[in-house]
C-alpha cells in the first residue's frame, strides 16, 4: 500500500516541485518521445515476417504440439501453406494465448 503524508493543504507559498517536474516529464515522454511507437511497432512486425523467423518460430511450435499431443486444438486454416501471413498470424496468436496461460499458472 502507497501511503503519501498530506500536512495539510498545498501552499502555493511552498509548492511541491518534485511532483510537478515528475507530471510535467510524464507527459513528455507519453507524448514527445513514445509518439513514434507506432510506426516503430508496424516496422518490427514486417521485419519478423519478412525474416523468417515466424516461419522458424511457428514450425517449432507446432512440432511441440504434436509431440505434447495437443495437435488437435488447432484448426489451421485449410489450403493455404505455412509461410501464408494469416496462418502465421493464428498460430502467433495461439503462441501467445499459451504463454499468457502458463505465466498465470505459474504465478499462482
Amino acid at each position: 500500500m502507497l501511503i503519501i503524508p498530506m500536512t495539510g493543504k498545498i501552499s502555493w507559498r511552498n509548492p511541491p516541485f518534485i511532483t510537478i517536474l515528475l507530471i510535467l516529464m510524464n507527459c513528455f515522454v507519453y507524448f514527445v518521445i513514445q509518439s513514434g511507437d507506432e510506426n516503430k511497432y508496424q516496422h518490427a512486425g514486417e521485419y519478423y515476417l519478412e525474416s523468417g523467423l515466424a516461419e522458424i518460430e511457428t514450425t517449432k511450435f507446432l512440432e511441440y504440439m504434436k509431440a505434447t499431443n495437443q495437435a488437435g486444438e488447432l484448426s489451421l486454416p485449410t489450403g493455404k501453406k505455412m509461410n501464408d501471413p494469416a496462418v502465421l498470424a493464428y498460430l502467433r496468436q495461439k503462441m501467445m494465448a499459451r504463454s499468457r496461460v502458463h505465466e498465470e499458472v505459474e504465478q499462482r
